[in-house]
C-alpha cells in the first residue's frame, strides 16, 4: 500500500520522506526494535507537546487529512486502525516541523478509524476511544447525514453581555447545546463559569483537594481568573504589591475549586479536560490528580515553582488531556486546581478550564460548516487558537471542518493564518470542479454537493469573475441530489446588517444568486448579521431594494411538518434542476448576537429571531430537515430547544417519515430496552400503512415484534414510547430493531433502525 503526506512549515528545501506501512509481521518487529532502542534516549530529552489539534480536514470517501501543531519541530506520524490499541497502519513524514499535516489515503468508504498523532518514535495524542474519524460514503450514496452549521462563532471564550451594544457572546454555550441536543456529549464545566479561589499565599497542604473540603470562606468569580494581562473576568490577588504586581514578591501558588453535578456517571464514556495555565498547574478530580502541566515531577507544595515561564501567544493555549471517566460519581463532583508561577517576579497569572464528557461512542455530526468570521477581531493565528482550537478540541478531532471566509478572517495578511491553518480542496480532491484556490471550493459527501463561496473579496463577486465562472461550471458538473451553498455575507437580511444598503451584500444577491439558482441550489447558509433569519422557498429575488413582488414565491408556506404547520417545501426534481426554489438561512448567531437592535422584517423571511444558537441539518435520501437550536438546549427531548425548523422534500414525496431512537446503547440480559418511535405524515393527505417492527438477534434470527395497520391524518407527528424486555437468557452481542412503514402493495415508504449491545 502507498500513502501520501504533506507538511506546512518544514525546513526550506527539505525533501519529506513519506511511507505507509502495516505494523504487522516483520514490519512490526522492525518498528518495535527501532522504537525500543531509540525510546530511552529520545525520552531523555524529548519534551514535545501538542499545542493545536489534532484536527481533521478535507475528508473524502478514501482519504482524510490529519493536522496538529507542536511546541518544537519534530517529524510526523499518524497511526490508524480499526480500534484503540490496534492501530495497524501508519503514514509518516520525516521533515522536521511544528505544523504537521498527514494525508491518509486508500481508506475504505463510510468506515470508522481510530488514530494517534506524534513522531516516528512517540505517540503524542490519541490511540484511545476519543480519537477517531469516519470516512465519507461513496459519492452519490444516500446516507442519513447530520451537518452542524455555525456562523460568526469566532468570539472565543467571552461569555458576556455588553450593555452598550446589547450584545451577547457565548460560543461555548452554543457548542454545549449542540452536544446535548445530539446526545453525544455535555459540557460538564465550561469556560466562563464561576470558580472558588484562595489567593492569600497560605499553605493549604493536601486537604483542600478533597471533595468534602469546606471552601465556603473562599472568594468566587467567573473565569478567566488571574491578573496582569487585562483579559481576566476575575482579578485575583498577586501579593503584597497588589494591585501593581510589579515587585519580586508575588505569590507562587493560587488555589481554585469548582463543583459540578453529574446525574448518571455511567453514561459518560470519555472525558476531555482542557486547561489554560500561566505558568503551570496541577488538576485534581474528586481528590485524584488527573493533569500536571508545566510542573516538575514529584511532590509539590505552595512554594514549588512552575517548570518554565509562559509568555506571548502561549498564554492563550488550552492544553488538553484525557481523563478516566471512572473518577466521576453520581451527584456532586469537584475539580481542584493549583496554579503556580515560575518565580515571585512573574508579572501575570491566568487560569481557565473546561471539562467535556462524551456520552456515547458516536459523532455529534458527520460534517461541520462555518459561515465565516471564525476568529475575531482580525483573524490572527493567536485568535484562531483562542476562538477555534481552544473551545472545540473534542469536535475537531472527530468531525472534518469545512470553513468559509468572513470579513474578520481576512484582516491579517488577507487571510494568511486561515490558509496556513486550513487544508481545503483546490484541485477537486473531494469532488466537484477544481477551483485553484482555498478562497472558494466544493466537495461531495454522499448524495450532497457543498459549495463554499468567497464573499469577502470584491473582485470575486463581480460578473465574469474567475469565481463565478468556476461556480457555473461546478454546478453544471454535479448530479448530486442536494446542493448546499454557504458563505459569509447575507444576500437577504434586516438584522445587524441591511442587505438593501451594503455593497458586499448587494453584490452577492445581484451577481451570485442568479448563478446558484440556475444551477439548482436547494439551500444557502450565510452569516454576517448577528441574528437568525430564514426565508420561504423563493426564486429570482435579485433587485435592490428587495420587495415581495421582485421574484417568485415558489412556496410561501412555513416549511414546517409538525401539527399545525403548512407542510414541507416540495421540489419536484430529485437532483439539480434550475429555478425550483431555494431557502436562504442567516445563521450569524453562533458567537455574537445583537439583541433588540434590528428590525428583522425582511419581506422574504418566513421566520426571524434574536438569540444565540446553531443549525443542524439532517439529510436522509430525498428529505432535508433543518433545525435551529438555542444556546440553552439541555436535551434533544426538550421542546424549548428548537427555535425554528423547516423541511425540504425532493422528488417523490414520502407519505410517512419514521425514526427510531434511544438513550440506551447497552444493557444486560433481563433488563428492559427503552426506545422511541417517531412517525410523521408529511403530506397534506391522510395516509394508511402497515407499521412493522423487526428484531435482529446476534444469532442471525429476525423476529417480528409488531405488524399493525396505522392511519395518520395529514401533517401529524406521533411520538411513541416503547420498550423491549430482554429475557434473562438473551444472547450477548449486537441487537437491532428495524422499523418499516409499508403501504398496500407493499411499497417501502421509510425505514429506520436502532442498534444496541447486550453484554
Amino acid at each position: 500500500m502507498i500513502g501520501s503526506s504533506s507538511s506546512g512549515d518544514g525546513f526550506e528545501g527539505a525533501e519529506p520522506v513519506k511511507r505507509r506501512y502495516e505494523k504487522s509481521g516483520v514490519f512490526l518487529l522492525v518498528w518495535l526494535a527501532i522504537s525500543i532502542v531509540a525510546l530511552p534516549v529520545t525520552r531523555a530529552w524529548s519534551q514535545e507537546v501538542v499545542t493545536r489539534g489534532p484536527y481533521l480536514q478535507m475528508g473524502t470517501e478514501n482519504s482524510m487529512v490529519v493536522r496538529w501543531w507542536t511546541d518544537q519541530p519534530t517529524d510526523s506520524e499518524v497511526s490508524f486502525g480499526p480500534a484503540p490499541g490496534n492501530l495497524t497502519d501508519a503514514v509518516d513524514d520525516l521533515t522536521s516541523t511544528v505544523a504537521h499535516e498527514i494525508t491518509l489515503t486508500l481508506l475504505d468508504a463510510d468506515t470508522k478509524y481510530f488514530y494517534a498523532v506524534g513522531t516516528t518514535l512517540d505517540i503524542l495524542a490519541g490511540d484511545d476511544a476519543g480519537h477517531f474519524f469516519v470516512t465519507s460514503p461513496a459519492a452519490g450514496t444516500a446516507k442519513r447525514t447530520r451537518v452542524w452549521v455555525v456562523g460568526d462563532s469566532g468570539t472565543a471564550h467571552k461569555q458576556q453581555l455588553d450593555p452598550a451594544l446589547g450584545e451577547v457572546r457565548d460560543p461555548q454555550g452554543v457548542r454545549d447545546s449542540f452536544l446535548a441536543y445530539s446526545g453525544t456529549g455535555v459540557g460538564l464545566v465550561s469556560a466562563g463559569v464561576d470558580w472558588k479561589y484562595l489567593d492569600d499565599g497560605s499553605d493549604q497542604g493536601t486537604a483542600w483537594r478533597d471533595p468534602a473540603f469546606d471552601d465556603t470562606a473562599w472568594a468566587s468569580g467567573p473565569s478567566e481568573l488571574g491578573y496582569g494581562d487585562g483579559d481576566e473576568a476575575t482579578v485575583v490577588n498577586c501579593g503584597p504589591s497588589a494591585p501593581l504586581c510589579n515587585a519580586n514578591n508575588n505569590l507562587i501558588t493560587t488555589y481554585f475549586r469548582r463543583s459540578f453535578n453529574v446525574a448518571d456517571a455511567s453514561l459518560i464514556t470519555d472525558l476531555t479536560l482542557t486547561l489554560l495555565r500561566d505558568d503551570g498547574a496541577v488538576v485534581y478530580l474528586n481528590g485524584t490528580e488527573v493533569f500536571r502541566s508545566n510542573m516538575p515531577a514529584g511532590a509539590i507544595d505552595f512554594t514549588t515553582s512552575a517548570s518554565l515561564g509562559v509568555g506571548s501567544t502561549a498564554e492563550h493555549i488550552f492544553h488538553k488531556t484525557g481523563v478516566d471517566p471512572a473518577l466521576l460519581v453520581n451527584g456532586t463532583n469537584v475539580l481542584a486546581v493549583e496554579a503556580h508561577q515560575i518565580s515571585p517576579a512573574s508579572s501575570d497569572i491566568s487560569f481557565n478550564l473546561e471539562l467535556f464528557g462524551r456520552t456515547d461512542g458516536g459523532t455529534a455530526a458527520d460534517l461541520w460548516l462555518t459561515l465565516g468570521d471564525n476568529a475575531y477581531n482580525t483573524g490572527t493565528d493567536d485568535e484562531w487558537q483562542q476562538a477555534v482550537f481552544n473551545p472545540y478540541p473534542a469536535l475537531l478531532r472527530n468531525i472534518p471542518l469545512w470553513p468559509s471566509l468572513g470579513n474578520h478572517d481576512i484582516q491579517t495578511l488577507d487571510g494568511g493564518p486561515y490558509h496556513d491553518i486550513m487544508t481545503l480542496p483546490t484541485n477537486a480532491e473531494a469532488g466537484g470542479v477544481a477551483s485553484g484556490t482555498e478562497q472558494y471550493y466544493s466537495f461531495d459527501y454522499g448524495n450532497i454537493h457543498f459549495v463554499a463561496v468567497d464573499s469577502t473579496h470584491q473582485a470575486s463577486r463581480q460578473p465574469g469573475s474567475a469565481m463565478l465562472t468556476w461556480l457555473a461550471n461546478d454546478l453544471a458538473a454535479t448530479s448530486q441530489d442536494w446542493i448546499i451553498a454557504y458563505w459569509h455575507h447575507a444576500p437577504y437580511t434586516k438584522g445587524s446588517h441591511d442587505s438593501d444598503a451594503e455593497g458586499d451584500l448587494i453584490d452577492m444577491r445581484e451577481n451570485v444568486l442568479p448563478v446558484l439558482e440556475a444551477g439548482g441550489v436547494d439551500l444557502v447558509l450565510v452569516g454576517h448579521s448577528h441574528n437568525y433569519e430564514r426565508s420561504i422557498l423563493i426564486d429570482g429575488f435579485y433587485a435592490t431594494p428587495t420587495t415581495i413582488f421582485d421574484g417568485t414565491l415558489v412556496d410561501p408556506g412555513d416549511g414546517c411538518v409538525v401539527t399545525g404547520c403548512d407542510g414541507p417545501y416540495n421540489k419536484p426534481t430529485t437532483g439539480p434542476a434550475p429555478h425550483e426554489g431555494t431557502v436562504y438561512a442567516v445563521v450569524g448567531n453562533s458567537g455574537r448576537n445583537i439583541s433588540g437592535l434590528a428590525s428583522l422584517d425582511h419581506p422574504v423571511m418566513s421566520f426571524s429571531a434574536d438569540g444565540l444558537g446553531s443549525m443542524i441539518l439532517d439529510i436522509d435520501g430525498d428529505r432535508l430537515d433543518a433545525t435551529l437550536i438555542n444556546r440553552d438546549c439541555a436535551t434533544e427531548n426538550d421542546p424549548g430547544c428548537v427555535v425554528d425548523r423547516f423541511t425540504i422534500v425532493k422528488g417523490t414525496i414520502q407519505a410517512v417519515y419514521l425514526e427510531l431512537g434511544s438513550t440506551v446503547d447497552s444493557l444486560a440480559p433481563g433488563e428492559v430496552f427503552p426506545f422511541m418511535l417517531d412517525l410523521e405524515n408529511i403530506t397534506s393527505q391522510s395516509q394508511s400503512f402497515v407499521l412493522v417492527l423487526l428484531l435482529g438477534l446476534p444469532t442471525g434470527q429476525t423476529l417480528t415484534l409488531v405488524a399493525a395497520p396505522i392511519s395518520l391524518p395529514s401533517l401529524v407527528a406521533v411520538p411513541l414510547e416503547l420498550s423491549l424486555p430482554l429475557p434473562a437468557a438473551a444472547p450477548l452481542g449486537t441487537w437491532t430493531i428495524t422499523g418499516v412503514a409499508v403501504q398496500t402493495g407493499p411499497v417501502l415508504v421509510d425505514l429506520s433502525s436502532k442498534t444496541f449491545t447486550v453484554e
